[in-house]
């Protein structure tokens, strides 16, 4: 995972938001302690299961992610190197969905360019995984699309265009639509759906709601209701894989 990104300018009137979002966010963390912290969290049903990662002698520290082909953030010292990439967002059985994955080693002529959506199977390490083959659409193990950790969104629902990750490559974010009537009420729209899927609510404010289950974080924000914007789902997670501290996106 990347390391901590230079630090974003906020205007004064976006500092009632900031601080009410910080709020919400540390009464999840005052909650009870989660039962699964010693292991990932899982995907959707939806998501595609993998089949056994390549014989090697690394067998067991292997994993499979898929996500968009990227430049490397890291351009000196520690965890930059010739081909070195990343995938922004990222996501696998194993570690569910998380902003990026950095790793090394893929050369040309088998990799494709730079905003490519891929699958490869990488030998996990900090502060970069290790490529060591890649997985095409229709083989075993590709994940097609990028999804949420837990939660299935509800029928007369879905995502619009690919998610994004935050500029340190830790929160993810979706677009989401629901219809014109169900946007402008995105909350109380997507409510039902995370009780029913074992949510826990930290309460709500400023158009905007932050869910918990287990290592994951869902903030639902309505925006301003203008046509053409979308209602979006924003991750972050308590426990990343790839290298990244314990409780990264949590604080």
């Amino acid at each position: 995972m990347p390391d901590a990104g230079a630090a974003h300018s906020i205007g004064m009137s976006m500092l009632p938001r900031t601080i009410l979002s910080l709020l919400l966010l540390a009464s999840c963390t005052a909650g009870p302690a989660s039962t699964s912290t010693t292991s990932p969290p899982t995907m959707p049903a939806s998501a595609a299961t993998t089949t056994a990662p390549p014989k090697t002698n690394d067998a067991t520290t292997m994993d499979l992610f898929c996500g968009v082909l990227s430049e490397n953030t890291i351009t000196s010292g520690q965890g930059s190197g010739p081909n070195t990439f990343e995938l922004r967002p990222a996501t696998s059985v194993r570690t569910g969905t998380i902003g990026s994955a950095r790793f090394g080693g893929w050369a040309s002529p088998d990799r494709p360019a730079l905003g490519t959506y891929v699958c490869v199977w990488l030998r996990q390490g900090a502060p970069m995984g290790g490529f060591r083959s890649r997985v095409r659409s229709g083989e075993p193990a590709y994940i097609a699309e990028i999804l949420p950790n837990g939660l299935i969104l509800p029928q007369g629902c879905a995502y619009v265009g690919i998610p994004t990750t935050d500029r340190d490559g830790v929160s993810v974010i979706w677009k989401v639509d629901c219809g014109a009537t169900a946007n402008r009420d995105a909350r109380g729209t997507l409510g039902p759906a995370f009780t029913q899927q074992g949510w826990t609510s930290c309460g709500s404010g400023l158009a905007s709601e932050i869910w918990r289950q287990d290592t994951s974080r869902l903030t639902v924000s309505e925006g301003s209701g203008s046509p053409g914007e979308y209602p979006t789902l924003t991750q972050r997670l308590c426990y990343i894989g790839g290298g990244a501290p314990t409780g990264a996106g949590c604080s």
